[in-house]
C-alpha cells in the first residue's frame, strides 16, 4: 500500500503528492499530514483529459533547493497563515478538482495559476518572492501575456510548467518560445499528463 511504499522509499515525510502521483497520475490533492499519519491521506484524484499537454520551461542555469538545503528551508519556514490555507483548500477543492472532472480547460488553467501564486507565498522567505527568482517571475508574466493562463513553478523551481489544450497548442507555444531573444537559456519539454 501507499504507506508501506513510502516507508520503504523514505518518501512522503512532508507531502504525499509525489507518492500518489507515482501511483495514480493525474491531479492529486492530499489532505495534509497530521502527526499520527504515516502518509497524508488522498483527498482527491482526477485523471486529466488525455489531450492536455504541459510544457516544462527549465532555465539552463540555476537549481532549486534539494537534499539538506531543502530540509533546512522547510524546517525554518514560518507557519502558513490560516487564511492562506483556507484559500489554497478552496482553490484546490472548489476550482481545480471540478474543472479537471468536467474537462474545463480555461477554468482549470486559471485556477492552476492562482493556486501556484498563492502557494508561492508560503516560500517567500527562501525565494526571491512568489517565485524562486526574479527571472522566473518575469517569465510567468511573459507567458501569461502570450495568452497561456495555466503557468506555475514546479516545487522550488527553477522549472516552470505551462498548460495547453492539445499537443498542437503545446508545439505552437514551444515555437513561440524559440522566437524569444533569450530562447537558448531555456530547455523546453512537452509532457502528457500521466493517468491511472
Amino acid at each position: 500500500d501507499a504507506a508501506t511504499l513510502a516507508q520503504l522509499a523514505g518518501r512522503a515525510k512532508r507531502s504525499a503528492v509525489g507518492l500518489y502521483g507515482f501511483l495514480h497520475g493525474g491531479l492529486i490533492v492530499e489532505a495534509g499530514r497530521l502527526p499520527h499519519d504515516a502518509v497524508a491521506p488522498l483527498a482527491a484524484h482526477v485523471d486529466l483529459p488525455e489531450a492536455w499537454r504541459f510544457v516544462l520551461v527549465c532555465p539552463q542555469a540555476g537549481q532549486g533547493l534539494s537534499g539538506e538545503n531543502e530540509r533546512s528551508a522547510f524546517a525554518s519556514l514560518p507557519a502558513v497563515p490560516r487564511a492562506l490555507t483556507d484559500q489554497l483548500c478552496r482553490i484546490a477543492l472548489l476550482d481545480l478538482v471540478p474543472a479537471a472532472r468536467s474537462g474545463d480547460f480555461a477554468g482549470f488553467s486559471e485556477a492552476l495559476y492562482h493556486f501556484g501564486h498563492a502557494a508561492g507565498q508560503c516560500f517567500k522567505s527562501h525565494q526571491a518572492g512568489i517565485y524562486a527568482t526574479d527571472e522566473l517571475a518575469a517569465l510567468v508574466t511573459r507567458v501569461r501575456a502570450a495568452g497561456v493562463a495555466g503557468v506555475g513553478q514546479s516545487s522550488w523551481g527553477p522549472t516552470l510548467f505551462t498548460l495547453h489544450p492539445s499537443a498542437g497548442a503545446a508545439e505552437q507555444f514551444v515555437e513561440q518560445c524559440r522566437s524569444w531573444p533569450d530562447d537558448d537559456r531555456y530547455e523546453l519539454t512537452i509532457a502528457a499528463p500521466t493517468r491511472s
